[in-house]
């Protein structure tokens, strides 16, 4: 494998990994912590498309060298996430070259099946050799500058691609108790690989969009999606001694109460969020990251209109007692303006004083 070297920023006085261990303390940062969660719509700035992206340990690791040499941004992130995991545990994962992949048909007909299914092996199953050495890879490369995570998606979502979107969501209200059968296996595959993990020194993160309340009714988060999810959360801290990051998709003030019981480093919020009411609930509980708009902002916006938001939200987060990173609200689409990356960053670089000195 030809693998790309890791230059740190020349326009910042702290390298990532000091700026997020000084997260809390914003008098002793240089600017705010940012991601712009890109992943693979990036594929393109290396000259690949999605599909080989998600299919090669040098593609994947060499597209987060690229952005990150190019933006200076203070994460890194790899799979498996949803599909990565889903595939493995036997799931159809379609893989278009220039969208994202999806999930096809549920292939989990007859709840009965899962007991004659055997756990995540994360050593052969599906592409998850091809994570591991990616994060090795990656984590070799990035030691001493920013910080590499690993994302396993959450339980409910991957679930979701087993057994099929439409029905797991008519499954919660008529056959519940399968559904906890169904959770108990993806947590329990999503376990072999935290504790495969913990040996490469990597964060875990985590995103659950199918247990959004946009999506899921609260009360079946409270007993379908929360104790699965707290359980993995916990496992994570005790196996690598570091707690995990969670994103949320959509508005997730419904489950608030909920959330900000979870043992998390960081929780990040959808661009529908208000901040300022977020900060309220959740600053002294963890680091709080969002939320510019990806889409009509980031992806789609002018440099003004970038700096606009990117400024909003650091006057709004301004000494938030956990810390704060500036973020996108999720993902940003494929076919993104490179350049419009690199404002969303220089607009975190030039208007962090406002926050940091309030």
């Amino acid at each position: 494998m030809n693998i790309q070297n890791i230059y740190p920023s020349k326009k910042d006085e702290l390298v990532p990994v000091e700026r997020m261990e000084k997260v809390a303390e914003p008098e002793k940062l240089d600017r705010y912590p940012c991601v712009p969660f890109l992943g693979d719509s990036s594929a393109s700035w290396i000259g690949k498309n999605v599909r080989e992206y998600w299919h090669s340990v040098e593609y994947m690791v060499n597209t987060e060298i690229e952005v990150f040499n190019r933006l200076g941004h203070d994460g890194l992130g790899l799979g498996p996430d949803a599909y990565g995991i889903a595939e493995a545990l036997g799931a159809d994962v379609i893989f278009p070259e220039d969208s994202g992949p999806y999930a096809g048909c549920g292939r989990i007909e007859d709840y009965r099946q899962i007991s004659e299914k055997e756990l995540l092996n994360p050593r052969k199953d599906g592409r998850m050799p091809l994570f591991l050495e990616a994060c090795k890879v990656l984590r070799d490369k990035a030691d001493r500058i920013v910080g590499v995570g690993s994302s396993i998606a959450g339980p409910f979502t991957i679930a979701g691609y087993l057994r099929g979107v439409e029905r797991i969501l008519r499954d919660v209200y008529r056959e519940e108790e399968d559904v906890h059968i169904l959770m108990r296996y993806v947590t329990d595959s999503c376990k072999v690989w935290i504790d495969t993990a913990a040996g490469l020194d990597v964060g875990i993160s985590m995103a659950d969009p199918l247990a959004s309340p946009s999506i899921l009714n609260p009360k079946k988060y409270a007993r379908l999606v929360y104790p699965y999810t707290k359980e993995l959360v916990d496992h994570v801290y005790a196996k690598t001694g570091k707690k995990p990051g969670l994103h949320m998709c959509g508005n997730t003030e419904p489950i608030w109460p909920y959330l900000k019981q979870l043992n998390v480093a960081s929780l990040s919020l959808d661009n529908i969020i208000d901040l300022g009411r977020a900060k309220e609930v959740f600053q002294e509980a963890f680091c709080i990251m969002g939320n510019v708009d990806p889409v009509r902002v980031i992806s789609q916006g002018t440099r003004e209109e970038i700096e606009e938001n990117v400024r909003r939200c650091i006057r709004t987060m301004g000494r938030c007692k956990n810390g704060y990173v500036v973020a996108s609200g999720c993902q940003i689409p494929i076919g993104t303006p490179r350049k419009n990356a690199e404002y969303f960053v220089d607009a975190v670089r030039k208007y962090s004083g406002e926050g940091l000195r309030t």
